[in-house]
């Protein structure tokens, strides 16, 4: 597929992931960082105050691809706690306030769960990752999104685990690895992650909307 897509994040964990599997489906793509934008600043400011993932995401595909006008890939991610009701959910990254880094933002996190009870033995500790992919195109033909998801179960530990991954993963025992995102390398991520999982779906989509 020789036409680029942008993907609308300076996050560099996030590009990473996607540029990986992208690379796996033979797509071009740039992103806010490429030197073809280098000078191309500001970028789009995006309030994100939709109560999904998916239609944050689409705000974010929208307003990044009228100023890239390339093909734009979007996301927008977070943890849901069950018992906390899915919180924080859309706010993730934003709940804490701002100039919050991860570590710190893991750790507010669960001093909130202990003042909710939730460090008893039996609390419910299940929570999920959860990923909302959407691309939309510049051109009018084409200007209906896609989309894609991708969700990883696991249950909220007491203290951070691993120095790898970004975000909450330190604080979240994936059920299915019997590990934390954080104590995985790269490679495993690729294969595992709801990122990944949710970059596959939405690029298979691509390649075949291209042929």
């Amino acid at each position: 597929m020789s036409e680029k897509i942008f993907f609308a994040t300076s996050n560099n964990g996030k590009l990473r992931e996607l540029a990986s599997v992208a690379d796996e489906f033979g797509l071009s793509y740039l992103s806010p960082k490429s030197p073809e934008f280098a000078d191309r600043k500001p970028w789009p400011e995006v309030e994100e105050n939709y109560s999904t993932f998916t239609e944050n995401a689409l705000e974010k595909a929208e307003a990044w691809c009228s100023w890239s006008g390339l093909a734009t890939v979007a996301d927008d991610s977070g943890l849901e706690v069950l018992a906390l009701d899915g919180f924080p959910g859309v706010r993730s990254a934003r709940w804490a306030g701002p100039g919050v880094g991860d570590l710190e933002r893991c750790q507010l996190l669960l001093k909130k769960m202990k003042e909710n009870g939730l460090t008893e033995e039996k609390a419910d500790r299940r929570a999920q990752f959860r990923c909302s992919l959407v691309c939309v195109y510049p051109d009018s033909v084409r200007r209906d999104s896609l989309s894609s998801e991708g969700i990883l179960k696991g249950t909220i530990l007491k203290e951070p685990k691993g120095s790898g991954g970004f975000g909450y993963d330190p604080i979240v025992f994936i059920d299915s690895l019997n590990r934390t995102l954080a104590e995985i390398d790269f490679a495993e991520t690729l294969q595992v992650g709801f990122r990944a999982r949710a970059a596959r779906a939405l690029f298979s989509q691509i390649v075949d909307q291209s042929r």
